[in-house]
């Protein structure tokens, strides 16, 4: 074991039972269907089994919807005999490698919609949700009593099926958090007591499974509301939780509301461990039931100064464990350079999740999929592979082509590995999008394979190196600026004051004082960059045919981002194209009147755009070569999980 680690693999009592280190993977919806009747669980299973393999010490699986009005993203609550079976299988995949499982049980309370279920959302008022604005079901007190009979037996199942605890789940607005703020319970019977509900729900869960079963409540550590409840506030409801002598855990998110979620799974806009003194402050109240810190916690260093400065007693280090399961495995032997890091993109998991779809990892392609990719086979033959392009598609097909015994050589025109993600990293916001790129060049060091920088890769270049397969990964550039549908270019597309993203993180300096974006995509693009330029001091306005700039870009990013670009004065203009750009004239148009509206005196105009594929070597090369393969964006601009799950799934193959 690594000597680095004094604090973070030390044992520790939770309750009746003993983790071996202090390392957490807490609960997490990753799409799988795990608690439908009509899923056998097998695929979530999996999941989960990588993780402990990968040496966590606690594993808290789930979220159960405990009654059918908190059916929402496909989770209906289970019959309890389907459950169980699927419980057990799961424990005994978890506990086969020495960690131990907690379940989480949930109902959303008002924090959600009735699309799905089409069922009234319930609450302890008649009050509204402020972000999803839809009014719930105020509870009488017959329905709450049931409420809590359901999160009984849900309880129940889990420790007939063996599990070692539960989690209630009082965080990110749902209903044990409802029942004791002030903004969401305004009873006047014995319920609108602060802790009331949550002191019936612990005293009734603790009777039915017993003393030697873990119970956790998982708090947020400050609500993120301007009126909301703060940490101060949290620490005493934590003390209170404390005294009933029935809990043995406490774990901590942030927020009460969906767009909380932008700090509850932070991007990396958030500081790493932005949260951890909220944690700190409430341990200072707590006697002796250990509390778990999370949020941003993205490396095993990072996690051992947290617990070695008495911040809390366990951490949470769930998105680190999506990106490689085997972390904490990896840390013990000493081997940091090997472990993935997560980015902070969330673009794999949980805004995949917000749209209905399995998880995934930008990082990791095997993540959700892991019995299916399980092993990976040597090829038949080994080939010698040529990849041009050492962006994040070229490289994972790199990486795995010579895991399966390949002879591979990487061809880079520019000076160094990494594409378009060495763009990304100028902003000084998302530094970690380095971590993509230092892994990948680390590997394929380890590997023996050579990237040859500053290399332009010509068609004579290829005949003379012979390659048996050729792999172009030459990734996209910029377009011009075109009307859509037509396709025409734009009056004054080439005016000088025009600078694509490419120049502009390039060449920071480049950008005059005032600057107009207009953003077709509607994606992280066009407001990242409003806001790296903004915080550089210029004067910004973001303008798209959109409904709203930034449309497209997920609810982890669109709170944050939001909020920052407003205190930087960043104005936006929703529902307009481009006409013309006449100088520094730039004239748009409203996309359905069709009005005009011009911006004078503009020194910077950027466009983001749909890019253009950089595809001509192998379209000149196709037919002359017998394996010539196009991923990427070379193959189509996308994303860059697209991209390095493009590299993976043609080394895998080849």
């Amino acid at each position: 074991m690594s000597n680095e680690f004094k604090y973070l693999f030390t044992p520790l009592k939770i309750g009746n039972i003993v983790v071996k280190n202090r390392v957490v993977i807490t609960a997490h919806e990753v799409a799988m269907g795990f608690t439908k009747d009509d899923n056998d669980g097998q695929q979530y299973i999996e999941y989960i089994r990588a993780r402990a393999r990968g040496g966590a010490g606690l594993i808290i699986a789930g979220a159960v919807m405990v009654h059918p009005t908190s059916e929402m993203l496909e989770l209906p609550p289970p019959a309890h005999d389907i459950f169980k079976d699927k419980l057990k299988r799961l424990a005994d995949a978890v506990h086969e490698h020495g960690a131990k499982l907690l379940f989480q049980l949930c109902h959303f309370g008002r924090e959600m919609d009735s699309h799905e279920s089409l069922k009234p959302t319930m609450g302890f008022s008649a009050l509204p949700s402020p972000d999803l604005r839809e009014m719930p079901h105020e509870m009488t007190i017959e329905e709450i009593e049931e409420m809590i009979d359901l999160f009984v037996a849900y309880a129940v199942d889990c420790k007939e099926a063996g599990l070692d605890g539960v989690e209630l789940h009082g965080s990110h607005g749902y209903l044990l958090q409802e029942s004791w703020s002030w903004w969401a319970n305004r009873r006047t019977d014995r319920y609108g007591e602060q802790m009331a509900f949550a002191y019936e729900l612990i005293d009734r869960v603790r009777k039915a499974v017993g003393e030697d079963f873990v119970i956790c409540v998982r708090i947020s550590s400050d609500d993120l509301l301007p009126s909301g409840l703060k940490v101060e506030q949290m620490k005493e409801i934590a003390q209170k939780l404390e005294t009933t002598g029935k809990i043995d855990l406490i774990n901590t998110s942030e927020g009460a509301l969906l767009a909380t979620y932008a700090y509850a799974i932070a991007t990396n806009y958030v500081p790493l461990g932005a949260f951890v003194p909220f944690v700190a402050k409430i341990r200072e109240g707590l006697q002796h039931v250990p509390i778990v810190a999370v949020g941003r916690i993205k490396d095993h260093i990072q996690a051992e100064k947290i617990l070695a400065d008495g911040h809390a007693d366990l951490v949470g280090m769930t998105r680190a464990h999506i990106v490689d399961p085997e972390a904490t495995n990896k840390a013990m032997a000493g081997n940091l350079d090997d472990i993935r890091k997560c980015i902070a993109c969330n673009h794999g998991c949980i805004e995949r999740v917000f749209l209905y779809q399995p998880i995934l990892c930008v990082q990791n392609p095997t993540t959700g999929h892991e019995k299916e990719y399980e092993t990976l086979k040597r090829a038949p033959e080994s080939k010698r592979i040529m990849i041009v392009g050492a962006g994040p598609s070229g490289m994972e097909c790199a990486r795995l082509g010579a895991l399966r015994g390949h002879q591979v050589e990487v061809y880079e025109k520019e000076s160094e590995p990494g594409g378009q993600v060495n763009l990304i990293c100028k902003d000084p916001r998302r530094l970690d999008f380095e971590d993509l790129t230092r892994y990948q060049t680390m590997q394929l060091d380890k590997l023996g394979i050579h990237i040859h920088t500053q290399t332009g890769v010509t068609e004579e270049l290829v005949r003379e190196k012979d390659p048996q397969c050729l792999v172009v990964a030459t990734g996209s550039v910029p377009r011009d600026i075109t009307f859509p549908i037509a396709e025409e270019l734009v009056p004054g597309y080439n005016e000088k004051i025009i600078l694509n993203l490419f120049d502009v993180y390039k060449d920071p300096k480049a950008v005059g004082d005032n600057v107009l974006i207009f953003d077709r995509v509607g994606f992280v693009q066009g407001l990242s960059t409003a806001l790296f330029l903004a915080e550089m001091g210029k004067r910004v306005e973001i303008a798209t045919g959109l409904f709203f700039a930034g449309m497209n870009a997920g609810y982890t990013y669109l709170p944050l981002l939001y909020d920052r670009l407003y205190r930087k004065g960043v104005k936006f203009t929703p529902s307009v194209e481009i006409k013309e750009i006449a100088k520094r004239k730039i004239v748009l148009m409203n996309v359905f009147n069709f009005e005009e509206q011009t911006r004078e005196d503009v020194d910077t105009f950027i466009p983001v755009l749909p890019q253009k594929a950089e595809d001509g070597l192998f379209r000149s090369l196709r037919k002359d070569i017998k394996e010539v393969y196009l991923i990427g964006d070379a193959a189509s601009p996308r994303n860059l999980l697209q991209a390095v799950h493009d590299g993976f799934h043609l080394g895998r193959r080849i």
